[in-house]
Parts: structure tokens; C-alpha cells; sequence
């Protein structure tokens, strides 16, 4: 599924996708703006993940409070906050202007609320795919969370930043897990190429794809533009993720695989 929104968000809650409307992704999803003095306060009961992606925000949750600031998603590093179903935040725009990504889905499991740093991340910056298919699919991701540092989530949720032309989540792969990808460019008029199962999408500025049980998700960005995406996969409950490639082109991925123009005439590549 596709979903393409404004390049800018209204002040307020924007709702983009909502799992009573789409059950079978089992995620609501939102983008909150504050203006400087704005205050909002989380009225989902469900497990809930807010993502800073550009201003300075006051985050209180029960006892924790503190300051989130990002100057955008392609330079900033990632800040957040997670908490459990029945447990409320509040923040407050200190910026003139602030942009936050909500994310919930339904969890009965109990944990400790967190404010979230880059530093408390599971893997704030890891460069992928060097020296793979030709450093085509060269990107950095930055990983917030699974069921490794944060036991009783139903998230496994990140960020990837691509450089022009780059891809990502190549060779195609699969889970039976539902995810959402939401993207962002630059500059904001750019665009890029995404495979949901077996259709290709275009995906601009704000742009949103949905993929179900099974349906592969490789992913592109065009030359000149950079792009910007969060993912966001919805555990099962008590269940491990398990990924699988399309094994017609797993080869790819294989740091003994040679590509054109590494190739002599009539070589295999693997």
C-alpha cells in the first residue's frame, strides 16, 4: 500500500494510517507539529514511540524529563521516546517550529518508560553493505530498538539514510511481520523507486508504504537525492523475526559475488 502526504505538515496531529481503518498492519501512525509554546500530551493507549525528526522539543514522562533537539533526519542523530500501554507524555515545542513521528501499536506487556538518546540506541550509526554489489547499496542505518534492548517491545524500528542513487533492502527480501516505511528526501522535491511485492511505487517527500505477510520491499533513490526513510516492523508477540531473500537473487549479497565490469567474458559471477 502507498499513502502520500503534504510536503508540510498542518500544526497539530496529522493521522496517516490508523489500525482500526487497516488491521491487518496493527499500526497507527502520525506526525505531530509544535509550534514554539505548543503543548501536546499522548492520548493513544497503546505501546507508543514519538521520533524527533527536526526542532527542540521538552519531553516529560512521569518522573523522566528532558530535552530532545535535531536539526533533521539526514544530519541529526536520532532522539525519542518509548512508552508502554496507559502510560502518557507530554511535550512542548521550544523551536519555532518541531516535527515528531508517532508510532503505536497494541501491546498489554508493562516497561519502564524511556527518554531516548543516540547513545541509548541499539545501534545509533552502522554503515551497511560495503564492499557488497558494488557499494550500490551502501547506507547508513541507525537502529532505535527490538526485543534486545528494549525485552518487552512489539517494535523493531530504525532509521536508513541513502546518498543519491543508492539502494536499499537489496536482494528483495520477506517477513511475515507487517512494516511501514515513511520517507523523507533532499532536497524535498526529490523522489525514489520503491518495490512493494512486486509493484514499484513511486515514493516522494512524506510518502508512506505499507507491506504485508510476504511482501518484498527493496528500495531506491534517484540520482541528486538523498533519501531519508523510517521503518517500523511490527513484531508478533513472543515471536522472532525471521527474514527471507529471494533466493534467485541472494547471490547478490554475497561478499565473494563479482559484478560487471569485474567480469571476463562469459564468467559467472558467483
Amino acid at each position: 500500500m502507498l499513502f502520500n502526504f503534504p510536503q508540510e505538515f498542518e500544526p497539530g496531529l496529522n493521522w496517516m494510517l490508523k489500525a482500526s481503518r487497516h488491521p491487518e498492519i496493527n499500526m497507527d501512525f502520525a506526525a505531530l507539529v509544535l509550534e514554539k509554546g505548543d503543548s501536546y500530551t499522548s492520548s493513544v493507549e497503546k505501546e507508543a514511540i514519538a521520533v524527533l525528526t527536526n526542532g527542540q522539543v521538552k519531553a516529560k514522562v512521569g518522573h523522566l524529563e528532558d530535552v530532545l533537539t535535531r536539526s533533521d533526519v539526514f544530519y541529526g542523530e536520532p532522539e525519542l521516546i518509548h512508552v508502554p500501554d496507559g502510560t502518557t507524555f507530554t511535550v512542548e515545542g521550544l523551536a519555532e517550529r518541531s516535527e515528531i513521528l508517532i508510532i503505536a501499536t497494541s501491546n498489554s506487556k508493562t516497561f519502564e518508560p524511556e527518554i531516548m538518546k543516540a547513545k541509548d540506541c541499539l545501534n545509533p550509526s552502522e554503515i551497511r553493505a560495503v564492499g557488497q554489489m558494488n557499494d550500490s547499496a551502501v547506507r547508513e542505518a541507525r537502529t532505535y530498538m527490538d526485543r534486545s534492548n528494549r525485552p518487552d517491545t512489539n517494535f523493531f524500528i530504525g532509521e536508513v539514510v541513502m546518498a543519491p542513487g543508492k539502494w536499499s533492502s537489496f536482494p528483495p527480501h520477506f517477513h511475515k511481520e507487517t512494516e511501514i516505511y515513511f520517507y523523507k528526501f533532499l532536497p524535498e522535491n526529490g523522489y525514489g523507486y520503491a518495490e512493494v511485492d512486486r509493484d514499484v511505487e513511486i515514493v516522494k517527500h512524506h510518502s508512506l508504504t505499507a507491506m504485508t505477510q510476504g511482501e518484498g520491499h527493496p528500495q531506491v533513490t534517484t540520482p541528486g537525492y538523498a533519501e531519508w526513510y523510517l521503518w517500523c516492523i511490527r513484531l508478533d508477540d513472543n515471536k522472532h523475526l525471521v527474514t527471507t531473500f529471494l533466493p534467485e537473487h541472494e547471490w547478490a549479497n554475497q561478499p565473494d559475488a563479482k559484478l560487471y565490469p569485474n567480469l571476463k567474458p562469459g564468467e559467472s559471477p558467483i
